[in-house]
């Protein structure tokens, strides 16, 4: 098994490129996590290729883009990587995870919730109070660490084991830090309901503005925060 680690790591030190600097934190996260959990080889190699296909696409592995692609009770692990922030549902993800799982199988996710973004939701905040005198809903809803676990253990999911980490990433402007959340897939973190009043130019200014006063280093730069979530649970 120490190899198969190993050999993962090694891959990921070619994968290092700017946009995707926060999935590879959280990939490096998870095989720590992986690596103490007993598995046997198969379910190893299952994990890798999902972490880095390229690395396995030799190995006899079942994908799906669905869970209802897959039978009942059939697998020992699920691996549930930056997707769960993203779905209208989380529980039905949870339970269908549950029901795919053999009895000990283990689920293993991370995603991004609790502060993750948290100065750029308060700027936005500021900048509808400045301009509509009232704040609209500009994010999707968050999971936070204290709600992880109970969201795992209500779906089905026991002894659920909950961490989270924060990263802090410094951004030049705000134009810079949106289009490195649309680089990495992370766009939709933005609500885009179209009941909420446009962004305009003038609008955009005040934020940079705001932001730049509240939430900046010493040298200038924006500061973004990205709280990710990592959590575990077994299915009895």
């Amino acid at each position: 098994m120490k190899n198969f680690i190993d050999e993962i790591k090694a891959q990921q030190q070619h994968r290092l490129i700017s946009n995707f600097m926060l999935h590879n934190f959280v990939e490096s996260n998870l095989i720590d996590h992986i690596s103490t959990l007993t598995l046997n080889e198969n379910s190893l190699s299952y994990i890798l290729n999902a972490l880095c296909p390229e690395l396995w696409q030799h190995l006899p592995l079942q994908h799906a883009q669905q869970y209802d692609d897959l039978p009942t009770s059939s697998l020992d692990l699920i691996v549930n990587i930056m997707m769960l922030h993203r779905v209208n549902d989380p529980r039905l993800i949870l339970q269908q995870a549950v029901k795919l799982l053999k009895p000990k199988g283990i689920f293993l996710t991370a995603f991004l919730g609790g502060d993750t973004l948290n100065e750029l939701r308060q700027t936005l905040i500021q900048t509808d109070m400045h301009f509509y005198k009232g704040a609209y809903q500009r994010f999707i809803p968050m999971i936070h660490p204290q709600s992880a676990c109970n969201l795992l253990s209500n779906c089905g999911l026991y002894n659920p084991i909950i961490d989270h980490k924060k990263i802090q990433c410094h951004y030049s402007n705000l134009q810079i830090l949106l289009s490195d959340l649309r680089g990495f897939g992370e766009r939709g973190y933005l609500n885009q309901d179209i009941s909420n009043p446009p962004v305009t130019r003038h609008y955009y200014q005040h934020a940079q503005d705001l932001y730049q006063q509240n939430f900046s280093t010493n040298q200038g730069k924006l500061i973004a925060t990205y709280d990710v979530i990592f959590a575990t649970g077994w299915r009895q």
